[in-house]
């Protein structure tokens, strides 16, 4: 059983499209809750979970000390595991200074 205070993000926005993002969440149970608001009859709604997990990527090619702004940088992301023929992967690759190293989140996509 989960209480209030083990909330850990939420979207209640003024419109019927929600969206939470948790980056890099501690290992543990979550729950997902959907509250309508000014709700009718039977409604269905979508609900997508993508959870990204691991960290099966590699990289090379990452600059060395600080990076000016508007400065291109090219990155190599390698994936080097077993797959399933014609599933796709998803991936997320968190990039920036020690003080925020997640700041900037690219996503990614592998398809075999």
């Amino acid at each position: 059983m989960f209480s209030p205070s083990e909330i850990v993000a939420s979207s209640a926005g003024g419109t019927a499209n929600e969206a939470v993002d948790l980056v890099n969440p501690p290992d543990g149970n979550y729950q997902i809750w959907v509250h309508g608001f000014s709700v009718s009859g039977t409604p269905s709604f979508t609900l997508d979970v993508n959870a990204i997990q691991g960290n099966d990527l590699t990289v090379s090619g990452l600059p060395t000390g600080a990076v000016l702004a508007g400065t291109p940088v090219t990155v190599h992301v390698d994936y080097n595991k077993a797959m399933t023929p014609g599933q796709s992967y998803n991936g997320e690759l968190l990039l920036g200074p020690t003080s925020a190293p997640s700041a900037l989140s690219v996503p990614i996509t592998i398809t075999r």
